[in-house]
């Protein structure tokens, strides 16, 4: 498991990667974890980037994955 980045290596990370996934892998976290540090050094006064929703990855067709789940549901027997 890589050490976690020094806080001017974090920044630096958080400020050239273009996506949420980019700055995350780079840092060897889950994006959550890389958002959450993010977040944290905010409240501390680090004016950090914000990224928006659609650099989180693609995302969700939610009319789609609900047509996906009733295809897939299971059926009620009739008798």
């Amino acid at each position: 498991m890589p050490n976690k980045p020094t806080p001017e290596a974090f920044v630096h990370i958080w400020q050239t990667s273009v996506t949420l996934a980019e700055a995350a892998a780079t840092l060897h976290v889950e994006p959550h974890k890389a958002t959450a540090r993010a977040n944290y050094y905010r409240k501390k006064g680090v004016p950090l980037k914000n990224m928006r929703p659609e650099q989180y990855g693609r995302r969700n067709d939610w009319t789609a994955l609900a047509k996906l789940a009733l295809e897939l549901a299971p059926r009620e027997r009739e008798e």
